[in-house]
């Protein structure tokens, strides 16, 4: 059985009786938190839900209600971010800020496919790894390959001249993430 909560049901700014966007999902005894608004720990607490134990928290996008929460929870835990179906927009380096692993699309891994990545709205490998140094984060996997292309790791170095810390993803692969 899994339990939801609705926390905050607002959008752009709190008002008396609604708190910004936030969700808990309740699995299993484990606590799961789906956007973080201004308010979610007032409402957890009039929900009775507790705020202490949260197991997991989910951001689906940084405009400010649906994280400006996250202050009051005091919590470092593990970043992972994801990232596909989009070209390498300016909010994005913000986004995955501090990731531990950022799992991001390499549709294409040519540059020379730089055309191709701007009109299918995808991102080459060298622009994946870019937005990996500008936010700073630890590890990067690619993934989102087009069909078109059967061999992505001939086009690996594009990255990794860009972001070291670069890994080819691939069906499977797993990596643990302590904090």
């Amino acid at each position: 059985m899994i339990s939801v909560t609705l926390l905050g049901s607002g959008g752009g700014m709190p008002m008396p009786g609604r708190y910004l966007s936030s969700m808990l999902i309740g699995f299993q005894s484990r606590k799961i938190l789906i956007d973080c608004g201004e308010g979610t720990q007032v409402s957890m607490r009039e929900n009775k839900t507790g705020f202490k134990t949260l197991d997991i928290i989910c951001i689906t996008h940084c405009h400010g209600d649906h994280i400006f929460g996250l202050p009051g929870l005091g919590r470092r835990g593990i970043k992972l971010t994801y990232i596909t179906d989009t070209r390498p927009i300016d909010t994005i380096p913000a986004f995955v800020s501090e990731s531990d692993l950022l799992v991001c699309e390499g549709t294409y891994g040519d540059d020379e496919d730089l055309r191709k990545a701007i009109e299918n709205k995808h991102m080459t490998f060298g622009e994946a790894a870019g937005l990996a140094v500008r936010g700073n984060v630890k590890k990067l996997w690619l993934t989102h390959f087009s069909p078109a292309m059967d061999e992505p790791e001939l086009y690996f170095k594009n990255a990794t001249d860009v972001f070291p810390n670069a890994v080819l993803g691939y069906d499977g692969i797993t990596m643990d993430l302590k904090f």
